[in-house]
């Protein structure tokens, strides 16, 4: 059966309202490298949302996700790396240091709400 061009025309504007109500809800969630953890060493968030992850530890640091399936390649001090976080994203991330003795350390992402959010 033909789909008529008023139907069309309503289906896609209903998909481009879709869209950008999500796109308007996403939030960028900075999280901070410290030498020897994150912070918040939990993040809560939702699909789309972005994590910003700030170095603001002593040295270089890598962060990447626990089951490697992104990572931020060398952070200097000072510089950040941003992923978007999507509905079957890794909830472990690793940080680790860079050099001779390298520590990891982890952080973890929840799609449960926030505690005290409501």
């Amino acid at each position: 059966m033909p789909i008529s061009l008023t139907k069309l025309i309503s289906a896609g504007a209903t998909a481009v309202t879709l869209a950008a109500a999500t796109a308007a809800t996403a939030q960028t969630h900075d999280v901070v490298i410290f030498d020897d953890a994150f912070f918040p060493a939990v993040i809560y968030v939702d699909a789309g949302d972005e994590l910003r992850f700030v170095n603001n530890a002593s040295a270089a640091r890598n962060v990447s996700a626990g089951d490697g399936s992104w990572s931020s390649g060398t952070l200097e001090t000072g510089s950040s790396f941003s992923q978007t976080v999507e509905a079957n994203s890794q909830v472990t991330f690793i940080g680790t240091s860079l050099g001779e003795n390298p520590k990891s350390y982890s952080g973890e992402i929840s799609f449960d709400p926030a505690p005290l959010s409501e």
